[in-house]
């Protein structure tokens, strides 16, 4: 066993959740860099070890592919599983196993490793997201902040994405370093050299993640009443073939669904936009949504529904309206005071200097890595 080797763990694949490759593979460049053994565990069903320089080890525990869809069901079946992967790993030895969230199942069966040093990842709060009403969603958040406060005790360090998180745990008698989510250096390279868009149709996309977190209903809602606009989602999620039987019902022609794209559909739908939107609703106030870096690089109008940290962050940059999320009137007003201003001859250059100051994710997991080996 060499001096500085380190396991990295998410129970999700690189290959359907681009969020949390974003999250991981600038740790593993930055960790082969600085001369350190890798592993990954993901639930990646193919290897992912040729898309590195360096060879890593790859420990692929492919996930079932059906999953119960009831709330209490879909909780069993995730906690089973997270216990499975941590057990996989028990014999395994690494100097530092870093433990990559959203899924808090993860972190409630850290007991299993115990014995290790363990970093947690905290992309997500996701135990203190869910809805304050019904009596299910009530008890079982009581008993997931049971958990997890519980389970921190495994923990030797944690790494955040951002201020309120950083509190969250200070509050819990925790210090947390913080990784900010932000853009790898080849996505801030591609997206600050995007042209202007050629076509003339003022166009509004959103990209991402299309989940309940997002409810993309009130971006549709709002498309109906801009019928000379084009209304553009790029994405995947639990919430796209409701959306899309929304759409047809309601007859809007003018909304695209894209569907997932790769990096070069992704550019090119930032390209074709004039303007870009994304929302968060209340109960995910907590959240920075990654995307919005990815946004502020590619020098477009950007209106976000939302409060708390993302809302602070975008208070940073310029030229974007910050509007109240769920709310389809605030929308609409905010796309008739962007609609008769040449928005693309503004100048976004401060955005992007603040960006590759502080939100390059190398950079950023360089500094991280450096305080753990």
């Amino acid at each position: 066993m060499t001096k500085n080797n380190i396991c990295f763990i998410t129970n999700l694949s690189f290959e359907l959740e681009p969020t949390i490759k974003n999250r991981l593979e600038p740790y593993i460049e930055e960790s082969l860099g600085l001369g350190c053994e890798v592993a990954l565990c993901s639930s990646d069903k193919e290897s992912l070890q040729h898309n590195y320089n360096k060879s890593i080890q790859h420990i692929q525990f492919p996930a079932k592919p059906s999953r119960p869809t009831s709330f209490i069901k879909r909780a069993m079946f995730e906690w089973f599983e997270a216990r499975r992967l941590l057990k996989s790993l028990n014999a395994t030895e690494f100097n530092v196993y870093i433990i990559s969230i959203p899924s808090m199942f993860l972190l409630f069966n850290l007991s299993i490793l115990k014995n290790k040093t363990l970093t947690l990842d905290v992309r997500d709060l996701t135990w203190e997201y869910l809805p304050k009403s019904g009596l299910i969603n009530i008890l079982a958040g009581k008993v997931f902040s049971v958990l997890a406060n519980r389970s921190f005790k495994y923990v030797d360090s944690v790494i955040v994405t951002n201020d309120t998180e950083v509190e969250y745990f200070k509050s819990r008698n925790y210090d947390a370093s913080k990784f900010s989510n932000g853009v790898t250096l080849k996505q801030f390279e591609d997206l600050s050299k995007l042209p202007t868009p050629e076509q003339s149709k003022l166009t509004i996309s959103y990209v991402g993640k299309v989940g309940i977190a997002q409810n993309l209903r009130v971006f549709l809602d709002v498309a109906a009443r801009f019928p000379d606009l084009q209304f553009n989602i790029a994405g995947y999620g639990p919430q796209c073939s409701e959306l899309n039987a929304y759409a047809m019902k309601n007859k809007l022609e003018n909304v695209k669904f894209l569907g997932n794209l790769n990096w070069d559909g992704v550019l090119k739908c930032y390209e074709d936009s004039h303007i870009l939107y994304a929302q968060l609703s209340d109960n995910f106030s907590g959240a920075m949504p990654s995307k919005l870096y990815q946004y502020i690089c590619t020098s477009r109008f950007i209106v976000y529904g939302g409060g708390g940290v993302a809302a602070e962050t975008m208070s940073n940059f310029d030229h974007n309206i910050v509007i109240e999320p769920d709310n389809a009137k605030a929308l609409e007003g905010a796309l008739l005071s962007i609609v008769d201003t040449d928005i693309m001859d503004l100048n976004y250059s401060n955005n992007l200097q603040v960006i590759e100051k502080s939100y390059i994710r190398e950079t950023n997991a360089r500094h991280i890595l450096q305080g753990l080996i």
